[in-house]
């Protein structure tokens, strides 16, 4: 069992604050050194690099200053580290959990059975109402169709002589729409600290930066001072850890533009610019919107409720349809 993918998913794997996605990064090259030959050459062909890089550092020491060979063993060997970094193929890959809502079927009979009174007394005639303007007032004033949509996809049919039922309405199950899941306050306390630690990888990287340049500037215009020396090497490893601090910052700000960790914007309102405003059209639709009088007039010859419940069962065979209510 190669235990290898699944510990680096461990260790890159970071918390998001997402409910459905999960973002790691993984070791790409690693999936495909499965052999022990090839770690074996991988060892020696960096055992060599390396090797290449302490005799050059040698070399230098003997011309250069002490610190100053030590600023150039580090830098040689961070892109040594880069190019390892390279070959391993770092990738950022995701994880999309689709949780399907339940779905219920309502399905009312449109034939000319329904114009009958809803209550009959024999010998009498009934003027109480029908059944279709029953069902009519029932579905949109009973308030079944929200209960329903609060917890299933509904879709209302009508049928009658056909042997396919028609689709009059859809309501669609409202969706969570708070910002990706997990509390806003722990999101921000989140987003604060990356910040944090962007700015102060920025200033490590600038200091450092600045210490090279002057540096080289003091030796440059012919200064031997020996703390020139220490200031390139000190210049160098903080330049490169403050590069270090930044990435990692904004690999783990995946979710939101990497601009925004130098900002004071607030989380709702960056993420907010990234959503499309809905419009009325993705407006999902209501009961309440629907004129039921219209959709459901009873003009059908005959009522073929058979063969209408198994073209609807076997329209929704592969989805998850919990039941079906006759009407």
């Amino acid at each position: 069992m190669d235990l290898t993918p699944s510990w680096i998913d461990r260790t890159l794997a970071w918390p998001l604050g997402q409910q459905d996605v999960r973002v790691y990064y993984q070791w790409m090259r690693l999936e495909q050194l499965d052999q022990w030959h090839h770690w074996f050459f991988l060892v020696v062909c960096l055992a060599a690099i390396v090797s290449w890089v302490v005799y050059w550092y040698r070399k230098d020491w003997h011309e250069l200053p002490k610190t100053l060979g030590y600023a150039l063993l580090i830098l040689r060997l961070t892109a040594l580290l880069g190019i390892l970094i390279f070959f391993m193929d770092l990738q950022k890959r995701s994880e999309r959990r689709d949780v399907r809502s339940s779905k219920v079927a309502v399905m009312v009979d449109t034939s000319l059975s329904m114009t009958m009174p809803l209550e009959e007394t024999p010998g009498r005639d009934s003027s109480g109402p029908s059944r279709i303007a029953a069902v009519q007032k029932y579905l949109g004033q009973s308030g079944l169709l929200e209960r329903l949509q609060k917890e299933h996809d509904t879709t209302v049919y009508r049928f009658d002589q056909g042997t396919r039922p028609s689709v009059v309405a859809s309501f669609q199950k409202p969706v969570e729409t708070s910002l990706r899941g997990g509390s806003l306050e722990a999101r921000e306390r989140l987003l604060g600290y990356l910040r944090a630690t962007a700015w102060f990888g920025t200033v490590l990287t600038t200091l450092g930066i600045v210490l090279m340049i002057g540096s080289l500037l003091g030796r440059a215009l012919g200064s031997s001072q020996k703390f020139l020396s220490y200031c390139i090497l000190a210049g160098v490893v903080t330049a490169i850890s403050g590069f270090v601090i930044m990435a990692t910052a904004i690999l783990r700000a995946e979710t939101i533009p990497w601009q925004s960790l130098w900002s004071n914007e607030a989380l709702a309102s960056i993420q907010a610019e990234q959503i499309d405003p809905p419009t009325a059209k993705d407006q999902p639709q209501t009961p309440a919107q629907i004129a039921w009088e219209t959709v459901l007039g009873a003009t059908g010859t005959e009522s073929r409720i058979g063969d209408a419940l198994q073209s609807v069962l076997e329209q929704e065979q592969s989805s998850t349809l919990a039941a079906v209510l006759l009407l």
